[in-house]
């Protein structure tokens, strides 16, 4: 889901990356000085632009290998798509930023999201692992 119905009026990427910023500040506090800020600003972008590497490098200014390494942990665990972004968990009047948070953990890469018994799970990754599925029935 795309919420760029402002973001796509700001028109430069200079006006859209003031409109993402004040959005993900009044969000979660977060401010440029935090260590969560590139993450966060990175899933910010996508959720207003969409999933486009290459349109979240332009406006964030960050480099594209670490957009693209978001991008790869957030499409292999279903937050992201090719086309589509699905935050709307995010929008949730109680359970928003903890879904955020949760997402947010997905794109640095110690949480995986896998859809189990109809809903999704997240799960820490373990160390030296590239997955941390468990064999529960041993």
């Amino acid at each position: 889901m795309k919420h760029n119905d402002e973001a796509m009026d700001a028109g430069t990427s200079a006006n859209k990356q003031g409109l993402i910023k004040k959005r993900l500040y009044e969000f979660t506090g977060l401010r440029e000085s935090d260590p969560e800020y590139k993450t966060a600003m990175v899933m910010f972008t996508a959720r207003s632009e969409g999933p486009d590497v290459d349109v979240i490098t332009e406006i964030t200014g960050y480099g594209r290998d670490f957009v693209q390494e978001i991008a790869n942990r957030m499409r292999k665990s279903s937050v992201w798509t090719d086309k589509s972004v699905h935050c709307d968990d995010w929008d949730h009047p109680e359970k928003g930023l903890t879904a955020f948070a949760l997402d947010s953990l997905v794109a640095k890469g110690s949480f995986i999201r896998e859809y189990r018994d109809g809903k999704y799970r997240y799960q820490k990754v373990r160390k030296g692992r590239h997955s941390c599925r468990r064999d529960r029935s041993t």
